[in-house]
């Protein structure tokens, strides 16, 4: 093999991976390009809200059967009190969430 066709090899193999560097900054732009789904959209259906509020209140009754000790009677008693508490909560975060991001608009338009 003669030094031109290793330069012209070489010479080919840069100007693909030029082109495979400009493709991916084009799919990267674009990828910039295109909104981001907020973190407030995931809790707005009340599926996503009754299926939060249900796995927090699973973990706190795991969590009071396995550290506190309690036991099934205790569970049930304290469990409609553990769900109500973890939906609150819930609640909470998610108006948390939406008032801060209507102050930070507020804000943003002075």
């Amino acid at each position: 093999m003669t030094y031109r066709e290793q330069d012209a090899g070489r010479a080919e193999e840069e100007a693909q991976a030029a082109a495979r560097a400009a493709e991916e900054t084009k799919r990267f732009a674009e990828a910039l390009r295109t909104p981001r789904r907020s973190p407030l959209s995931y809790f707005k259906s009340w599926r996503a809200q009754r299926f939060i509020a249900t796995m927090l209140g699973l973990v706190a009754l795991g969590a009071g059967y396995k550290v506190f000790g309690w036991n099934l009677e205790r569970l049930m008693e304290y469990g409609l009190y553990i769900f109500a508490v973890g939906g609150s909560a819930l609640l909470l975060f998610v108006f948390g969430l939406a008032g801060v991001r209507a102050l930070r608009e507020r804000l943003s338009r002075r």
